[in-house]
C-alpha cells in the first residue's frame, strides 16, 4: 500500500482549520456516494481544490493500492459531526471508505482496515478506540459496516485474525438469561458486574461498571472473545466463562523478545493489558509497553512478561 499526500492548501481554513491534536480515536466512515468514478482520487480532489460544504476527513480509501491524505494527523478535520469542539472533531483521524458502484467494496474495505492497522501503530491508538462515526454524531456512518455482524468482521480484519460468526440458535428461545444460562445485552445483576470487572482488568473497556449489559460490555466482550479465538457473539456461555479462566492463567513460560517472536493468546492479552497493538506478536513496542507498565507498578523493570508481572496485570 502506497500514502500519497495531497494535503488540502493550508490557506484554506474553512475545510483545514489547523487545529493542533494529539490524535486519541480512528474514526470510520463511508462515503455513501455510490456515483461512478467517486474513488479515493476524487474524494482527494474534492478537498484539495475546497470542498464547498464545511466538511474534511483525513484519508480516503478504494480498492487500487493507492491511499490519499488529505489533512496531517496531527491536525484536526471537520469529520465528526459533534461541533467545533467536540471529541470527534478535535481528538480523531478519520477515513473514508469510498463505495461507489464502479469500485470494489470488497477491496476498499480491506485496504481501509490495513490503513487502520497501520495508524494504530503510528500514533498509538487502542483497537478499542477504533470507531464508527455514527459515535460522534448519531448518524448512521459507515452505512454498509454497520449492517449485521459487518463491523466485527472489519475489526477482526483489523486486527489480522479470522472472524468467527455467532454459531445460530435451534430455537427462538426467549427466555431470560437467567434461566437460559446466557448472559447478554439486556442482562443485569452481580454476575453482570463482576464481568465487568473481570473485562476492565483486562484492559478492556466495557464502559461503566455498573452491572448491566449494554453496548460498551457487548464491544469489550467481543473483543475479548477474539483474542481468545472463540466464537464472536457477544453472549457470555459456557466457551467464554471457560475461556475467562484461562485467558488469564499465568502460561507458564516467560514471555519475552525472541527470535522468532513470541505469539499467541497470552500475548495479546498482555497487548491489550498495555493499550499496544494486538497482534498477537511479542515484540519492541510491546516490550516497551510492559517496561512502562513495570516502572509504574514498580515491579522489576525488564520488559519481560514473568510470573509478578503476569499476577499483577491479571492476579
Amino acid at each position: 500500500m502506497k500514502i500519497i499526500q495531497a494535503f488540502i492548501p493550508k490557506s484554506n481554513t474553512f475545510t483545514r482549520p489547523g487545529f493542533s491534536m494529539k490524535p486519541e480515536y480512528i474514526t470510520v466512515h463511508e462515503t455513501d456516494n455510490p456515483n461512478v468514478g467517486a474513488n479515493a482520487l476524487a474524494h482527494a480532489r474534492l478537498q484539495e481544490n475546497g470542498n464547498r460544504r464545511q466538511a474534511s476527513w483525513h484519508f480516503q480509501v478504494d480498492d487500487k493500492p493507492i491511499i490519499y491524505q488529505s489533512i496531517p494527523t496531527n491536525e484536526a478535520a471537520w469529520a465528526g459531526g459533534d461541533g467545533r469542539n467536540g471529541t470527534g472533531n478535535r481528538k480523531s483521524v478519520h477515513i473514508e471508505i469510498c463505495v461507489n458502484r464502479d469500485g470494489d467494496y470488497g477491496k476498499a474495505k480491506i485496504h481501509a482496515a490495513w490503513l487502520v492497522r497501520y495508524l494504530m501503530k503510528e500514533i498509538n491508538i487502542p483497537i478499542s478506540n477504533v470507531v464508527q462515526h455514527n459515535k460522534w454524531s448519531g448518524k448512521n456512518c459507515p452505512r454498509n459496516l454497520r449492517k449485521g455482524a459487518n463491523w466485527d468482521e472489519f475489526i477482526a480484519l483489523v486486527q489480522g485474525v479470522k472472524y468467527s460468526a455467532p454459531a445460530k440458535e435451534k430455537t427462538k428461545d426467549t427466555s431470560t438469561p437467567k434461566s437460559s444460562g446466557l448472559i447478554r445485552v439486556g442482562s443485569k445483576g452481580s454476575e453482570v458486574k463482576s464481568y465487568q470487572n473481570r473485562l476492565k482488568k483486562m484492559g478492556y473497556n466495557p464502559g461503566k461498571v455498573d452491572g448491566i449489559f449494554g453496548p460498551n460490555t457487548e464491544a469489550a466482550l467481543r473483543l475479548f472473545q477474539l483474542d481468545a479465538g472463540i466464537s464472536v457473539d457477544g453472549i457470555i456461555g459456557p466457551d467464554t466463562k471457560k475461556a475467562f479462566t484461562t485467558m488469564v492463567k499465568y502460561p507458564g513460560y516467560l514471555i519475552s523478545v525472541k527470535k522468532p517472536l513470541m505469539k499467541g493468546k497470552s500475548v495479546k492479552i498482555v497487548q491489550r493489558k498495555t493499550g499496544v497493538l494486538v497482534d498477537g506478536l511479542y515484540g519492541k513496542n510491546s516490550e516497551l509497553a510492559v517496561r512502562k507498565y513495570q516502572l509504574k507498578n514498580k515491579l522489576q523493570v525488564d520488559g519481560i512478561v514473568g510470573p509478578k508481572t503476569w499476577m499483577k496485570m491479571f492476579g
